[in-house]
């Protein structure tokens, strides 16, 4: 992606201040000052990121995988110490199996009417089980509001950090297929089938949108 043309004098010096950092199991590691520091302001970058005005006040975008998932975070370095200005999470089938979590999305579909999408994501895990194969789940991409509209190229940049990230967990999970769910609003969805996602399926064919009631159907 070609963006120079379009990158003033801060978007420079805020892409030079990029960090990239990855917390995996923070549940393992919460006893180390810099891992607590990390976490909790990736949680607050959620709680921003998934409220209003682009949210409802009630959404809740975090759950129990949150404290053993993989965590890749957007970092600027700055003199006192590194500031977190979004990321996503990542977990794996074997490690919710681990811990005794339901997988991400398997809830979610439950509890908001989508049975059909539901039954899927469950054969899909028990195909995985069966096999000995992993299965990894990518959810909850933050960006801090104010840089993601006041420097459009930074959060383009974001997005293809993400992109690249996805592929190399799966590539280290030999190959591991990824679950992703993606709002349109935000293009998400966009992203990723630029980068082979495809919609899930069933034996009926692509599954329906899934409306989330903590999130105002959307």
């Amino acid at each position: 992606m070609i963006i120079s043309s379009e990158l003033q004098d801060d978007d420079h010096e805020l892409l030079a201040r990029l960090r990239l950092v990855t917390v995996d199991n923070p549940y393992r590691q919460l006893g180390r000052p810099h891992v607590q520091q990390l976490f909790v302001e990736m949680m607050a970058r959620k709680a921003e990121g998934y409220g209003p005005p682009d949210y409802p006040e009630h959404t809740l975008p975090m759950d129990a995988t949150e404290f053993v998932a993989r965590h890749h975070l957007f970092c600027l370095d700055e003199p006192q110490a590194l500031r977190v200005i979004g990321g996503y999470k990542t977990i794996s089938l074997a490690r919710c199996d681990l811990y005794g979590l339901t997988p991400p999305y398997v809830g979610l579909a439950r509890t908001n009417g989508g049975a059909r999408q539901a039954a899927a994501l469950v054969d899909l895990c028990e195909r995985g089980r069966a096999a000995g194969r992993d299965l990894l789940f990518s959810a909850g991409l933050t960006i801090d509001r104010t840089l993601r509209r006041q420097h459009r190229a930074l959060s383009a940049v974001l997005k293809e950090c993400m992109a690249a990230l996805m592929i190399d967990d799966s590539e280290r999970g030999g190959r591991s297929p990824m679950i992703i769910g993606g709002t349109p609003r935000f293009r998400t969805d966009v992203l990723c089938q630029q980068i082979g996602y495809r919609p899930l399926r069933d034996g009926a064919g692509p599954l329906p949108p899934l409306f989330l009631a903590h999130a105002g159907m959307e």
